[in-house]
């Protein structure tokens, strides 16, 4: 491998490390019971297929809450939701401001949502389940992570 392209993957990857520690960090002060690892079996997107990470990722996990992963080219969300609760979380806020995945929590294969299906599209979809629990994941690009997750949060009713 050349010099260059090692230099580039560490620069990238000291960047998301760093990026996760700071969050971990802020999320740590304001109160939040978490915890911080690296994991891999996860799945990123590449060419518009999802393709296995072998590879460890930082994860901050917020106790009762969900988690905030920290990819190659974005961070994510990721919350689980009795199926019962898709009724009560505001569904159209998430739909119109975020790109996001619901699937089911016990089979993550069932998408819920592709757009543009509406709210309430997902909502039948998902009360005629048999999923019990259902996944939300919301991808973001920019650095706002804290805010956006505390947004997350009171669109999700957490």
């Amino acid at each position: 491998m050349k010099d260059n392209v090692i230099v580039l993957i560490h620069q990238k990857l000291n960047q998301i490390y760093t990026q996760a520690e700071s969050t971990y960090h802020e999320l740590k002060k304001e109160g939040y019971s978490i915890s911080y690892g690296y994991y891999n079996q996860n799945y990123i997107k590449i060419n518009g297929k999802q393709v296995l990470q072998k590879y460890p990722i930082p994860i901050i996990t917020i106790e009762g809450i969900g988690d905030i992963g920290f990819n190659l080219d974005e961070v994510f969300f990721e919350f689980f939701i009795d199926r019962n609760e898709i009724k009560k979380i505001d569904l159209k806020a998430l739909i119109e401001e975020y790109r996001l995945e619901i699937y089911g929590g016990k089979n993550c294969l069932i998408d819920f949502y592709t757009p543009p299906q509406t709210e309430h599209d997902v909502i039948k979809q998902v009360l005629s389940s048999s999923e019990e629990t259902i996944g939300i994941a919301v991808y973001i690009q920019d650095l706002n992570i804290k805010s956006t997750y505390l947004h997350l949060c009171q669109l999700l009713k957490l």
